[in-house]
């Protein structure tokens, strides 16, 4: 970002991401508290409920996520005023809130599904790498916040498949 669109643009984009990564990490600890939980539950089990509660946990990052849209103006301008030009891109990144706490990765950790685990982290890099690069070049920074966005959601595609094949 600061080789083809300086400090100012690096500067924005950080702070765009700030917040929402910060929020991020505290709904990623909702996977690691559902490890321990999910070694001693029955892989069919949780392979039957596996769509009910993501959808409960995506439920709450919607909650969150609504809420961090909704208060993001308030946040800039009291502590970040000289980056008021970061609020639209945070608002649009604050999307993969949504898509944090992804129980089939936690799934696939508790079975110890070691190469289902790698095959979807190097699918998911591969998928990430190449829309921010792409998005990057030809959209600046807003196919590189989209890029980031859409890249995660394939993320957790992929996670939901092979989840269901272990």
């Amino acid at each position: 970002v600061f080789h083809y669109f300086g400090p100012i643009q690096l500067a924005v984009y950080n702070f765009a991401l700030a917040i929402p990564n910060q929020l991020g990490g505290l709904i990623k600890s909702i996977n690691t508290l559902a490890v321990p939980k999910l070694v001693n539950q029955e892989k069919g089990l949780f392979q039957k409920t596996l769509v009910e509660k993501s959808v409960i946990v995506f439920l709450f990052g919607l909650c969150i996520t609504i809420v961090y849209i909704f208060a993001a103006p308030f946040i800039f301008n009291t502590f970040f005023p000289q980056y008021l030009s970061s609020i639209l891109y945070s608002q649009v990144y604050s999307v993969i809130l949504l898509f944090s706490a992804a129980l089939p990765v936690a799934f696939l950790d508790a079975q110890v599904a070691i190469k289902e685990k790698y095959a979807a982290t190097i699918l998911s890099n591969t998928f990430k790498i190449g829309t921010i690069f792409f998005g990057l070049y030809y959209f600046g920074l807003w196919g590189l916040i989209l890029g980031r966005v859409i890249s995660k959601i394939f993320s957790v595609l992929i996670a939901f498949l092979f989840a269901k094949r272990v």
